[in-house]
């Protein structure tokens, strides 16, 4: 599994694979100048080293934005990466770590995230909640909500609401909830509390102006 939504100069989390599908798309790694990730798990930052390495590769020169909301997996990511090559990386690398609804301005967007409520799920049963935000990003006067991974919050209504364009995470659909239901039995609780259900998704796209489901 893999996410990234790429929206202007900005990329919204880079998922095990980002590199590979950006590269397919023959993009120019030069207009890359923010990554925003909502959180620590792997299917929302674990291409981060080797997107990483592809920039240092190329010889990318500007410096490179990463915010997020206290993920330690990205902080020791970015850690790793730099004492590997502390030498050698021809950019800067910037790690900003988000305060709830606080506004960020940059060159060409504005960037405010909403804290939101996430755990992660494992054949353990739900872990204990983790650092994780959603992003809504002004690029060229467009609205752009992105709620990242959570369940059902009041912060998430506040961050779509009003959006051109909403891209929502609905994990919990009905063929999951078959194969899983088979599998672990009567989970829907549990799952209902880490993630949106297609239909939660649906009612948070009404308050936007228009929206797409992401099934993560």
């Amino acid at each position: 599994m893999a996410t990234q939504i790429l929206l202007d100069t900005v990329l919204v989390d880079v998922g095990d694979g980002t590199l590979r599908d950006l590269c397919a798309r023959e993009y120019n790694f030069e207009d890359m100048d923010i990554i925003a990730i909502t959180h620590g798990h792997y299917d929302h930052m674990g291409g981060l080293h080797s997107l990483l390495g592809y920039l240092r590769m190329i010889g990318r020169k500007k410096t490179l934005r990463i915010l997020h909301p206290g993920a330690l997996e990205v902080d020791s990511v970015v850690r790793g990466f730099t004492k590997c090559y502390e030498n050698t990386i021809p950019f800067e690398i910037e790690v900003i770590q988000v305060e709830d609804r606080k506004i960020y301005q940059f060159d060409t967007v504005s960037i405010q995230p909403f804290f939101v409520s996430h755990a992660g799920s494992t054949a353990q049963g739900i872990m204990p909640k983790i650092p994780a935000a959603g992003y809504r990003i002004i690029v060229k006067d467009q609205i752009f909500a992105v709620t990242g991974d959570s369940c059902m919050c009041y912060s998430l209504r506040e961050l779509v609401s009003g959006a051109d364009m909403a891209f929502i995470e609905a994990t919990w659909t009905e063929e999951r909830k078959k194969r899983l239901t088979k599998k672990y039995g009567d989970i829907e609780e549990e799952m209902l509390a880490v993630h949106l259900s297609e239909e939660q998704a649906h009612q948070l796209g009404k308050l936007s102006k228009e929206y797409m489901l992401i099934h993560t």
